[in-house]
């Protein structure tokens, strides 16, 4: 079998995960300089109460999971100013709730019959031409959004102190980049399913941080590692008929394993 002869869908499912790997490159690899990996964990997990809800009230599952994410991402920053509970608590108590209520309204349902299989791990390969569109036109406009908080949020992360002094609206940029984040999850979601989103946005990021001489390049390389883990990850789930969101994964990981053993082999000849 040629390239040529692969099925529609499969080039369908290329594109569109080649736009969200555009998006996790940079927003990653913010994510992993600010150690935010648990807080994506969280709006994954609201992933799921959005396609409930939205299969409940009959809207669109995307319009309704993006819409849960960006208050659940708002309510955070909210909560986050609160000192009375740790942050990493915080975030452990949603993103478990989120989860549980989501999984009693699917459970729920007695008309309707949500795919657990394709929410959790990913359905990429059931999208359409118009879903391809959609997901294009949000990668444009969220890269542009992306462009416009990179040198304040890269300034808030380095020195919070010294970027408050140079006039940068701290909180405001990082209130930007959580809903940002959100959009990009609801997004993702449909690639490799709420349970493995965090691994889409954290592992192709902290893969190129082994041989990325500043910001600008991490992003650029980390959306270059996502976009080839789709395509090998499709190949691979095509190939051996595995499910396509832990293919893609599972290639992440393959990956990060290679950059770090030929960063540690030319840090430490010999070994």
């Amino acid at each position: 079998m040629t390239y040529l002869s692969l099925p529609e869908f499969f080039w369908l499912a290329g594109l569109a995960g080649t736009c969200v790997a555009l998006l996790c490159g940079p927003m990653g690899s913010l994510m992993v300089w600010q150690r935010m990996s648990y807080f994506g964990d969280t709006l994954g997990h609201a992933g799921l109460l959005g396609v409930a809800l939205g299969t409940v009230l009959s809207w669109n599952t995307w319009a309704a999971t993006i819409v849960v994410c960006v208050l659940i991402g708002a309510g955070l920053r909210l909560l986050e100013r609160q000192q009375v509970v740790p942050e990493d608590a915080l975030l452990g108590l949603l993103s478990h709730a989120v989860l549980a209520v989501g999984v009693i309204i699917a459970s729920s349902m007695t008309t309707v019959r949500l795919n657990m299989s394709g929410i959790l791990f990913g359905d990429i390969l059931a999208l359409g031409y118009s879903d391809l569109l959609s997901i294009a036109i949000m990668t444009a406009l969220l890269l542009l959004g992306v462009r416009k908080i990179w040198a304040p949020l890269l300034s808030s992360i380095v020195s919070p102190a010294l970027a408050a002094l140079e006039g940068v609206p701290v909180s405001r940029v990082r209130t930007l980049y959580v809903l940002l984040l959100s959009i990009v999850v609801a997004l993702a979601v449909k690639v490799v399913g709420i349970l493995l989103i965090t691994a889409l946005l954290i592992i192709p990021a902290a893969s190129t941080r082994f041989f990325s001489s500043s910001p600008e390049r991490m992003a650029l390389y980390a959306s270059i590692a996502g976009i080839l883990a789709v395509w090998l990850g499709l190949g691979l789930s095509f190939w051996q008929n595995w499910p396509a969101g832990p293919s893609i994964i599972l290639v992440s990981v393959l990956l990060f394993i290679a950059f770090f053993i030929a960063f540690s082999a030319k840090e430490q000849p010999g070994f």
